[in-house]
């Protein structure tokens, strides 16, 4: 095995356990909040995050990637990035500040204002984990990272529980986020000392910007994609439906979000030390990619098959509250598939270099979005819009394929072979849930365990049988090489 193989399952190993142990959090937080919350509450704070959102596009201008891609690093360019994003984050504060009130103009409660002031202080607060943290994913020690990531998590959604339980009703989301934030910076500065030091080289800030650029457009473009059917269903149809939407959004997405955490963060430092051997990459992509499908598509799927049983015993407490989203939720099961099977590309571009590409890409996406949202809120609801994100993303493969093909020979039958025996298990899956849909109903939150736990077992047989425990294998040996 070599080092860098080595290294690189030990760092997705890292972020992998982090991000089981926050998905565990989270899942708890959200449920107790989905019981202590209203509807209004969770539209309330999306709203008001769409906005601060909005100006946290230009809060880091592609300077962390820049200095992580960097061939040589001195004191002098790192303390430029830390002094520009510094800068920029306190201008973005005292305009997110300033502006806070022209959000009334779009949102049916006048809370989202103070909600607005207070989750903009992150700007601030987030610029002094710009050193520790780009100085960690150079050294690719993720183990770091994956321990500030989980204090964060642990802190965010105990505190959440906690404010909510007692009241705080909305509040109870903002403040936790802002204390969770302090404790990841606290973390991230305790285990990579840093010393904090302002300077400004004019040559190392041409470079980063030069890099960055095209990143950070980017950024501004998915921002656009991922916030768009948030912006339009909270000022057209108000906090309710908003707070519908974004429970099916939050929990299609989630395993997508979490595998895009665990992989991508790693994947992109790794494949930038491969950049001169494309075949490299192309094998290291295809084999992460089995892993993803393994992993997304049985989450997404059981989702999927809960998912009634799910928003009434789990999120509503034995009630219909949240079953508005239902037919959402069982959409965005499909998009969050869609979306973590196509994200580890990106990688593969960024890694040569090809960023424009990104560029062109996601605002193809964006502007299909963007015109069609509306008319499918109006004619469809929150369920057109879940529609439309989803075939906003697979419109993104006919473009990234013949790109990714020239340059790094990536077939498409590859493709199909690496994600196969994940879609056929799934398949088999669905259809037995068809056939017995009159046994395969839960009444408490036990009966929605044991179907979870049904369904995995069944799943993990099935692709297991289908490759002859071929991805068990593997992890067998790397782990024993590991050690």
């Amino acid at each position: 095995m070599t080092s860098l193989k080595k290294k690189t399952f030990e760092n997705v190993a890292y972020i992998g356990v982090a991000r089981i142990v926050a998905l565990v959090f989270q899942s708890i937080a959200n449920i107790i909040l989905s019981r202590a919350l209203t509807s209004s509450d969770y539209g309330l704070v999306g709203f008001a995050t769409i906005f601060v959102n909005f100006f946290s596009q230009f809060s880091d201008l592609g300077l962390n990637s820049a200095v992580v891609h960097r061939k040589q690093l001195d004191d002098t360019a790192l303390h430029t990035g830390f002094t520009m994003k510094l800068g920029i984050g306190l201008f973005l504060y005292i305009i997110a500040f300033c502006a806070s009130g022209l959000a009334v103009f779009f949102f049916d409660n006048p809370g989202v204002v103070g909600v607005i002031k207070l989750l903009a202080l992150n700007f601030i607060i987030n610029s002094f984990s710009f050193i520790p943290t780009t100085m960690l994913k150079r050294e690719l020690d993720y183990k770091k990272i994956a321990s500030a990531t989980v204090c964060q998590t642990m802190v965010n959604s105990s505190l959440a529980m906690i404010l909510a339980l007692a009241g705080f009703k909305y509040w109870s989301i903002v403040i936790a986020n802002i204390c969770a934030t302090l404790a990841m910076i606290l973390t991230l500065n305790y285990l990579k000392p840093v010393k904090i030091k302002f300077a400004f080289d004019r040559e190392s800030a041409r470079q980063f910007m030069s890099y960055g650029t095209s990143l950070s457009l980017t950024g501004f473009i998915v921002f656009t994609i991922f916030n768009v059917d948030n912006f339009i269903i909270g000022a057209v149809k108000g906090s309710t439906e908003l707070g519908y939407y974004m429970i099916a959004f939050n929990w299609g997405s989630i395993i997508c979000v979490i595998l895009g955490t665990v992989v991508n963060s790693v994947l992109f430092p790794t494949f930038s030390r491969m950049e001169q051997d494309r075949g490299r990459i192309k094998r290291s992509y295809f084999r992460v990619l089995e892993y993803v499908s393994f992993v997304g598509i049985l989450a997404n799927v059981t989702l999927l098959l809960i998912s009634r049983d799910f928003l009434v015993h789990v999120l509503g407490h034995g009630t219909d509250k949240w079953l508005p989203a239902l037919q959402s939720l069982r959409i965005l099961c499909a998009y969050g598939i869609v979306r973590f099977l196509l994200e580890p590309l990106g990688n593969v571009l960024m890694a040569l270099d090809m960023n424009k590409v990104l560029l062109k890409t996601t605002a193809l996406s964006a502007i299909i979005e963007v015109v069609l949202i509306y008319p499918m809120l109006k004619f469809y609801g929150i369920e057109g819009v879940s529609l439309l994100i989803t075939a906003t993303y697979l419109v993104q493969y006919g473009i990234y394929y013949p790109i990714v093909k020239k340059t790094t020979d990536i077939q498409f039958s590859e493709f199909v072979s690496a994600t196969k025996d994940a879609f056929l298990s799934a398949s088999v899956i669905i259809a037995l849930s068809l056939f017995l849909r009159d046994y395969f109903s839960a009444e408490s939150v036990m009966g929605v365990v044991a179907k979870v736990i049904v369904i995995a077992f069944i799943y993990f047989v099935l692709h297991g049988l289908l490759n002859k425990w071929k991805l068990v294998r593997e992890a067998r040996e790397m782990l024993l090489g590991v050690r």
